[in-house]
């Protein structure tokens, strides 16, 4: 079974007590038994595959596409936004790969952001 939702959001981001919106972003989310898949609107191609999910043995597993020989961030976050764990690469790979243990975090849903020369694309991750 697979479904597809693709809508504009605006996104606030708070820190240090103050607040900045940003968008729209057209985003669309294609979801399957394999994993979920976020990718941002027509014209890029930055894009987070991350499966299994929910995450299976405390395990991480994702690929970014999109970025190849570009500065990346990935950003692991609590549903505040609150960033728990972040790795760059000055440099990403085609297809660079993440994988992250998560034992440390407690059951619950959380964020998955890559961001990457203009591009940002934000995933739900869902932690068993």
């Amino acid at each position: 079974m697979s479904s597809q939702t693709s809508a504009l959001y605006y996104v606030k981001v708070s820190s240090g007590g103050t607040a900045s919106w940003y968008g729209p972003v057209r985003t669309t989310v294609r979801t399957n038994c394999q994993g979920r898949i976020g990718q941002d609107g027509p014209g890029t191609s930055l894009t987070i595959k991350l499966a299994p999910n929910p995450l299976q043995n405390n395990q991480l597993q994702a690929i970014i596409t999109g970025a190849g020989g570009q500065s990346l961030t990935v950003q692991f976050m609590d549903m505040q936004g609150r960033p728990l764990r972040e790795q760059q690469w000055p440099v990403a790979a085609p297809a660079q790969p993440i994988s992250w243990d998560v034992s440390g975090q407690d059951a619950g849903v959380y964020l998955l952001r890559a961001t990457t020369n203009g591009q940002q694309q934000t995933i739900k991750v869902l932690k068993p």
